[in-house]
């Protein structure tokens, strides 16, 4: 069986923001979380290394129903403040 890391490890694993691996966990074609209780969730570093070696051979691909700006890009524009 394959280790199970956390969203922290998994982030420091990727280089990227816990934040990031958030958004990049709703798209469809990121590997599968497992949540272990309410509050816990783990991935299984197999399958994210699976993913990464996909995500190699084809870096540049968007998958079909995945907006770029999901992929990470920022909204262009000034930050809309909530009304108070």
């Amino acid at each position: 069986m394959s280790e199970l890391i956390d969203i922290s490890e998994l982030a420091s694993y990727l280089g990227v923001s816990i934040r990031t691996v958030r958004r990049m966990a709703e798209r469809y074609d990121f590997p599968v979380r497992y949540r272990i209780s309410t509050r816990c969730v783990r991935w299984r570093r197999s399958e994210v290394d699976a993913w990464l070696a996909t995500r190699a051979e084809r870096p540049h691909v968007i998958p079909e129903g995945i907006s770029p700006d999901l992929l990470g890009g920022r909204a262009i524009g000034p930050r809309r403040r909530r009304a108070a």
